[in-house]
């Protein structure tokens, strides 16, 4: 696999406050190895990965083990409940908001997580969409529930043609954020998307990956599972539909909850559900080393999660200022 990294800098960069990002697909070792490099420089942590916000799925998330979170200092995440939303560029708010206090105590921020598009946003900005209410996303939802998707993706298809074309027809999340943009502003989300991008901060990024060769990183994701079922991942799951919640929420589709939904009311067997989710980490993994290869463009790629080749690497990167 060949990946591009990035070109020089402009020397300007170096009177930038410093930030450390880490990306990887899932079960590639991220946590592992931003750990020791965050006590080594005097960093913190802040979560760069969309399913880690939320709140009683630690185990399906793979959210850090309390003795991880111990070992330093970290920010984002497991503070939403899964019904609320949190878009990039809310997620964004915040994370600067936790940089700029890092860097107020002479510390590195250190983002680490897999949602590409969190981190994209945080480097080269996005146009300047408009919020969308949690009521209009509330209600598109239960659309979804009462009609069916096929019926929303039918109404984005007409109200934002561009993007329909784009998106998968089962795609609920970016389906029901195109329609909630349209509805809230009267101007398509594909419209919105052509205006200048905004950055949220300057600062002089270094961008790192960890991507394990793919026969390495399978055999993480399937002993990963494996931990989860042992760890309590079935109950996991019954305890956050026991609350209320939908599985085709947002927060929940991405991360395996239908298939588990459709197991529990005995529409599939549990070890077909097991399996399909176990595909489904492995699809999530490849479109994450995609989104690496192509768009990421990172300073350094390593193929483990060795901490001594990365802090050696980072510590000249750092002393560098370039």
């Amino acid at each position: 696999m060949t990946i591009k990294t990035a070109k020089t800098k402009d020397k300007s960069l170096s009177q930038l406050p410093v930030a450390v990002l880490l990306f990887g697909p899932t079960a590639s070792g991220k946590t592992g190895l931003s750990l020791p490099l965050a006590q080594q420089f005097g960093g913190e942590i802040i979560n760069a990965d969309s399913r880690q916000v939320y709140r009683h799925m630690p185990i399906i998330t793979a959210m850090p083990e309390p003795h991880e979170f111990a070992a330093a200092p970290h920010h984002l995440f497991d503070f939403l409940e899964p019904d609320q939303a949190l878009s990039a560029v809310a997620w964004g708010g915040l994370a600067v908001r936790a940089a700029r206090d890092i860097w107020a105590r002479n510390k590195v921020p250190f983002f680490v997580g897999g949602t590409g598009f969190y981190l994209k946003y945080l480097t080269d900005g996005l146009s300047p969409i408009p919020p969308t209410d949690s009521a209009t996303l509330e209600g598109l939802m239960a659309e979804v529930n009462a009609v069916g998707l096929a019926a929303l993706y039918g109404e984005l298809e007409q109200a934002d043609p561009v993007l329909a074309a784009r998106l998968a027809p089962g795609d609920t999340h970016r389906i029901v954020r195109g329609l909630a943009v349209v509805r809230t502003t009267g101007v398509p989300l594909s419209v919105w998307q052509e205006k200048p991008v905004e950055k949220p901060v300057a600062a002089r990024f270094i961008k790192l990956a960890l991507c394990p060769p793919r026969e390495v990183l399978y055999k993480r994701i399937h002993d990963r599972f494996d931990t989860m079922l042992s760890n309590g991942l079935v109950a996991e799951v019954e305890a956050v539909f026991a609350r209320g919640y939908l599985p085709t929420l947002p927060a929940l589709t991405s991360i395996g909850f239908p298939v588990y939904f459709e197991a529990l009311e005995g529409r599939m067997s549990l070890d077909a559900a097991h399996e399909k989710v176990l595909q489904h980490m492995r699809n999530y993994a490849k479109r994450q080393t995609t989104w690496l290869r192509r768009s990421y463009h990172p300073d350094h790629v390593f193929d483990s999660a060795d901490a001594a080749e990365a802090a050696g690497w980072l510590e000249e990167r750092l002393a560098s200022r370039a």
